[in-house]
């Protein structure tokens, strides 16, 4: 199974970024929401709002999810629900709200049993508050936090002693591999540093450790685009209700 899912910035005179899900199977249920500012002030997630429309609506924060029709499941289903996102530079409380709202948009459909994977810029590195609503692996390492996501560069030992400050890395049980809130760099900013902030993020519940361990999930990066922003690529072994 594959997809794409990525936030892009549009042409002049527009220069808006935007969201967009492309797929080689059909998908159904398309959905956005506004996660940012209105033209009064206030902060919402909204399915009815249309940034290009509002001028309130400084640039599309939001979150855009459809339901994809995974090989080997019933025409029509909505068993596996894909967002992707673009979150604010501005603050990280700002973003904790953000990542809230994502929480909530998706919760109804994790707890009906569906799969639900959601990736794009968010903008914060993993030991950031606005990422507790993500993950499920807390910075103590145990997997008794908030979220309900692990993120796809999690099992690889290779940026474990790379780790944030204050993060611990979790050895690996007899449920889980080895699993952390670190992860390879993916944007590489104007003064030289570079940082993880882009995640593809799969339901830690639904993935099939005990048949592949850490090879559960997988990312990498494709370097060498014309973005500051690396092209990440990631995969998982998924289990279908």
């Amino acid at each position: 199974m594959a997809h794409l899912a990525l936030h892009l910035r549009g042409p002049l005179p527009y220069d808006r970024y935007g969201e967009m899900i492309a797929s080689p199977y059909p998908f159904n249920g398309v959905a956005r929401y506004c996660l940012m500012p209105d033209a009064s002030g206030n902060r919402h997630a909204d399915a009815n709002c249309d940034p290009d429309l509002d001028p309130g609506l400084p640039d599309a924060q939001g979150l855009l999810c459809a339901y994809v029709q995974a090989p080997g499941l019933p025409a029509g289903s909505q068993n596996y629900k894909v967002c992707v996102t673009h979150l604010g530079t501005s603050d990280d409380p700002t973003r904790k709200q953000q990542t809230a709202w994502i929480r909530a948009l998706v919760k109804p459909d994790l707890d009906a049993g569906r799969v639900v994977s959601v990736s794009g810029d968010f903008n914060s590195e993993p030991d950031m508050p606005s990422l507790n609503n993500m993950y499920r692996q807390r910075l103590v390492g145990d997997y008794t936090g908030n979220g309900d996501f692990v993120d796809g560069d999690a099992t690889d030992p290779d940026y474990f002693a790379k780790a944030p400050s204050g993060v611990t890395c979790k050895a690996a049980n007899q449920n889980r591999p080895a699993m952390c809130r670190s992860g390879q760099n993916t944007a590489h900013t104007t003064s030289g540093i570079d940082k993880k902030i882009d995640y593809v993020f799969f339901p830690i519940e639904r993935l099939d450790f005990a048949a592949y361990g850490r090879w559960a999930i997988d990312m990498f990066r494709r370097p060498g685009n014309t973005s500051h922003h690396d092209l990440l690529v990631a995969g998982a072994n998924l289990k279908f209700p």
